[in-house]
């Protein structure tokens, strides 16, 4: 299910990144990420809109300036709580996959001297230091030149499948890799919740003008709560992704 929605998602970008291609042709690559998010809200806010128009039409709803205030000072408190929470959940995952990629230099610096562990004092040095000071990049240095070592001697991850390949690649490139991607999609949930933060409050004081113009005030709360969405979407999927309990 998560690789089908990623998948949904990148054809996603990849299709809204020709549209604006035609019309900015020297556009190379794909879009960032949140102009992918504030091209589909814009987009579904104008179809909303457009949509339920005539009934709000006929039914003369009028919104007061006291429901814009409310709406657009609620979304701010709501979307800064669930990142403070947000922030607590990531970082003990974080460190909980510091630790189990630390654990894999502590289990090779065991290891060394044994078959296909022998390695000169520099690099045991800047094992040893790595793991002193938690250095991840040099943990995963060594770590690749005795999966290097481990090749050369004519070993595979078939011939030997619990060996020093199947243990960098497999393993600590895994964990590895999750962290990253947990990492930038934390950076890019925190960046749509201030964002959409900002512009809430950037609109609160145009409050008295949304209500006598129901068009721009409907677009924009609409807008705004789209946004809203999206990020405690986002925050939710991260929040559970922090509850997860890996094995690597």
């Amino acid at each position: 299910m998560k690789h089908t929605s990623n998948k949904l998602g990148r054809i996603l970008r990849l299709y809204i990144t020709n549209f604006i291609q035609l019309f900015a042709p020297n556009h190379k690559g794909l879009l960032p990420w949140w102009l992918v998010v504030l091209f589909v809200v814009t987009v579904l806010a104008g179809f909303l809109l457009i949509v339920f128009w005539p009934i709000l039409a006929l039914s003369k709803i009028e919104l007061s300036e006291n429901t814009y205030l409310y709406t657009f000072s609620t979304i701010p408190q709501v979307l800064g709580a669930t990142a403070a929470i947000l922030a607590g959940f990531i970082q003990f995952k974080i460190n909980r996959l510091n630790d189990t990629l630390i654990g894999f230099g502590r289990a090779a610096q065991e290891r060394l001297g044994s078959t296909g562990y022998k390695l000169d004092d520099k690099i045991s040095g800047r094992l040893r230091d790595g793991l002193f000071r938690k250095r991840i990049v040099e943990i995963e240095n060594v770590l690749k030149l005795l999966s290097i070592q481990e090749m050369k001697a004519g070993f595979t991850k078939i011939t030997r499948p619990n060996g020093l390949q199947a243990v960098y690649e497999d393993r600590f490139c895994k964990a590895l890799n999750y962290k990253t991607k947990i990492q930038t999609t934390t950076r890019q949930t925190l960046k749509l919740s201030i964002f959409t933060i900002v512009l809430s409050v950037s609109l609160m004081p145009f409050a008295d003008l949304f209500e006598n113009n129901i068009i721009i005030g409907l677009t924009s709360l609409i807008l705004a709560v789209l946004l809203f969405i999206f990020s405690l979407i986002k925050s939710y999927q991260l929040m559970k992704e922090g509850l997860v309990d890996s094995d690597y």
